[in-house]
């Protein structure tokens, strides 16, 4: 039995029915929260289409990037019961009219269906559906038509007559002899209409790519119509009062999307973090899990939990592991959804994707997984290090500046072949000053690497044979050295030196902490300790964490802000420029606001006379967290209590900040960010110095990004920039050459009239270029042409 079915069989009968589930029939707008992730607001969906059996479901997500795992969820779930249907992952304009006609003809079809949504394609214009069931039509074996009348029906439906002998295309079809192919809109192949006279003989689905393989004889094909029908029909409109809208963070649409939701007959289900009316609003309670560490610690879990009654299912790619596991420790447990077994016990191993837990102590249910028990890893099957050369040398270009470890600098010219003692084989070349050439066999390519400089400048050429190398790399050295002995006298002072004493976690901390609308990496979870402990130790504490963009570091600094404020101390952020000390002011507040932590920041944006306000508010310790850029290092920035500092991208400071960081560091504990890679043989020269947690591990199903590369073409530039604005974003374009980037900006304009553009690079001046960026963050315009220093945040 497959993962799906088992899960959809055993679930409703093995969970007692939840009282908190009972969604009020007859109010049409309910309001819900306390739904942690999309494990229990599936589950909350499943059970409510269960009871009560709506038509449609459109579920309406906040995070387009979710959709594939909802679908996978509401599948295991809910089997047979719903088909599931969702779009929007292609940025062609003909795949999109495509998903266009393909949604709408399911909301036409009587089959109960569940459509995934995000807000954009919600509020989007789709061919009307009723129209659409007008035009589509059934064909079965022993059906009488003759060619010339079905070719009428695939006209009126909108499908093309095809003159390639190789492939179709949804939406077109072919007559070959008796035979007439058909790509049937939806379908994942063609179906031939086999004729004997002016009958169908046979209806088979067939394999075009493999030589017209047949893969199956079937009774019927459904023809869905695919065109000649004008997209005019907002999609609120096709909704009836059969159907259930399931909308999260209602209150965050803005005002015509939430007046045109409010007028579809359809019930309306909301979903938030924090409740629109907390009176009228129904707390689900359904909680997200930390994950187990030992596996001592998640059997100690399990034992309590079946001594006060919980039912328990767990979901597991590990099913002999933990099968073995609880017979040995003699924890109950069946695999068949035993009512009478406290544990059911299921096979997840043929799943494609494995959903995160949740857990509800009211109701005393608790849906657990993979990802909570285990740090799962993948295996990798070859060496990390030849994958990261071979992405190395795919990415090096003509004219690329690269740096040789024993050579120097120089420019990257190719890769050649050179034929020595009548063996042909490739090397790097590279050019140096005077036109001196360099090859470097492929085996030896780990001793080049790229070179990295600011935009604006060109390095200068080694020159093969001489010496200035060799005294570069001696310069480093002795500076290298100078800086660590720099780094070890301070590091000696604070050895000395006594912080504040944190307490453990309070309530109050762990509500925050649970409050998180994600669950945390393990990588945020092992630096979220290793901070609280430093928090809680003797010594003060500098601790640098490194984790690429978007892994959570932010998350983990408030949790450290929190903790520190809630001891009574004040905490300072700084960040190297006003555009991030905003985004962190905005961040703080959303994520602290509801705990009664004041927070303010010291920036451009205030005035003389609110900043003056404000630095006396800290110096009087009426303010929590002040944010701000290096200005809080300056002489009138005064603290009541500081107990903590955290410095986002500490390595983009100057010189002079960085010996002021020094001198407040030696007295509060410290906390630096950085989004920058460390290069190893520097990690190592501060190990035993500064403590280092690393964020490794990217959010749970994180979406890599999708990246095409294509000769430039005018009409692919178009119709992206196009699609991207129709669905209020907005675009980078990204054009390295200062020189010619008014041109550039000027051929966007031209492709795409209607489109606000605007130009950024690093020789304009500073507050003109930082002003632009804010611009572009309050979406004051569509594109940014711009060289690389948006790389600079």
């Amino acid at each position: 039995m497959s993962f799906s079915k088992e899960l959809s069989e055993g679930i409703w009968d093995f969970f007692p029915k939840i009282k908190t589930l009972s969604v009020s029939k007859k109010k049409r707008f309910f309001s819900t929260y306390g739904l942690a992730n999309i494990s229990a607001k599936s589950f909350f969906v499943a059970d409510y289409l269960r009871r009560h059996a709506p038509h449609h479901l459109f579920y309406i997500v906040e995070k387009k990037s979710e959709i594939i795992e909802y679908a996978h969820l509401f599948t295991s779930f809910l089997l047979n019961e719903y088909s599931t249907c969702y779009f929007g992952f292609s940025s062609v304009e003909k795949d999109i009219q495509r998903d266009k006609f393909l949604l709408a003809n399911k909301i036409a079809k009587k089959q109960k269906t569940i459509f995934f949504l995000s807000r954009e394609q919600a509020m989007d214009l789709y061919p009307h559906a009723i129209s659409l069931s007008h035009k589509k039509f059934v064909l079965n074996t022993s059906d009488s038509l003759t060619h010339s009348v079905l070719f009428k029906k695939l006209e009126t439906a909108g499908y093309k007559h095809s003159y390639s002998q190789q492939y179709l295309e949804e939406g077109e079809f072919i007559k070959k002899g008796e035979q007439i192919i058909i790509f049937p809109l939806g379908a994942k192949n063609e179906v031939v209409i086999n004729f004997d006279f002016e009958v169908i003989s046979r209806i088979d689905i067939i394999d075009s790519v493999q030589n017209m393989n047949i893969l199956s004889e079937i009774e019927n094909i459904e023809i869905l119509a695919v065109g000649n029908e004008e997209i005019n029909s907002e999609l609120l409109d096709l909704i009836t009062a059969k159907d259930l809208l399931f909308i999260e963070e209602f209150s965050d649409l803005d005002e015509y999307f939430q007046k045109k939701l409010l007028q579809t007959p359809a019930k309306i289900i909301e979903s938030s973090v924090f409740p629109i009316n907390q009176v009228e609003s129904l707390h689900l309670r359904f909680l997200s899990l930390l994950k187990f560490y030992n596996i001592p610690d998640f059997l100690n879990d399990l034992r309590e939990k079946i001594n006060t009654g919980w039912k328990i299912i767990l979901v597991t790619k590990r099913f002999e592991e933990i099968k073995t596991i609880f017979e040995e420790e003699n924890i109950p447990f069946s695999s068949h959804f035993d009512s009478i077994s406290p544990i059911a016990l299921v096979d997840a191993e043929n799943a494609e994707f494995v959903p995160p837990s949740f857990q509800n102590q009211e109701e005393k249910i608790l849906f657990l997984t993979d990802r909570e028990v285990f740090q799962m890893k993948t295996q990798q099957k070859r060496s990390e290090n030849n994958q990261d050369m071979n992405d190395f040398l795919s990415s090096l270009k003509a004219g690329d500046f690269v740096v040789h470890a024993d050579h120097g600098i120089g420019k990257f010219l190719g890769i050649a072949e050179q034929e020595i003692s009548g063996i042909t084989r490739e090397y790097l070349e590279v050019e140096y000053l005077k036109n001196d050439k360099l090859f470097v066999p492929i085996a030896y390519a780990d001793k080049v690497s790229r070179y990295l400089t600011s935009e604006d400048s060109q390095p200068k050429l080694t020159r093969l044979g001489g010496k200035e190398w060799s005294k570069s790399q001696s310069k480093a050295k002795k500076e290298t050295a100078e800086m660590a002995k720099e780094l070890l006298e301070l590091y000696a002072k604070r050895e000395k030196a006594h912080a504040y004493q944190c307490d453990e976690d309070s309530e109050q901390m762990s509500q925050f902490e649970a409050d998180f609308q994600y669950s945390p990496t393990p990588g945020q979870l092992a630096a979220i300790r290793d901070i609280k402990k430093d928090l809680e130790g003797k010594k003060p504490m500098d601790r640098l964490v490194c984790g690429d963009v978007g892994f959570g570091k932010t998350e983990v600094a408030m949790r450290a802000a929190f903790k520190a404020v809630e001891n009574g101390l004040q905490v300072a952020v700084i960040a190297p420029i006003t555009i991030l000390v905003d985004q962190h002011y905005k961040n703080f507040k959303s994520r602290m606001g509801d705990f009664g932590i004041i927070i303010e920041e010291i920036s451009r944006f205030k005035s003389v006379k609110e900043q003056k306000i404000i630095l006396e508010k800290s110096k009087a310790g009426k303010i929590d967290i002040l944010i701000g850029t290096h200005r809080l290092l300056s002489p009138d920035v005064k603290f009541h209590n500081l107990g903590l500092l955290i410095v986002d991208e500490e390595q983009k400071f100057g010189v002079a900040v960085k010996d002021k960081l020094k001198t407040i560091k030696e007295n509060v504990d410290t906390l630096t960010l950085t989004a920058t890679p460390i290069p190893r043989t520097l990690q190592f020269s501060l190990m035993a110095a500064r403590d280092l947690s690393i964020i490794a591990t990217a959010p749970p199903n994180r979406h890599p990004i999708e990246s095409n590369v294509i000769r430039f073409n005018e009409e692919i530039v178009r119709d992206a920039v196009q699609y991207e604005i129709s669905r209020g974003g907005q675009v980078f374009f990204i054009h390295n050459r200062i020189e010619n980037i008014k041109e550039v900006a000027g051929l966007v304009q031209r492709l795409v009239p209607d489109a606000k553009v605007a130009i950024g690079h690093g020789q304009m001046e500073g507050k003109k270029l930082e002003a632009l960026m804010l611009a572009f963050m309050n979406n004051e315009f569509d594109v940014l042409v711009s060289t690389t220093i948006i790389e600079s945040g």
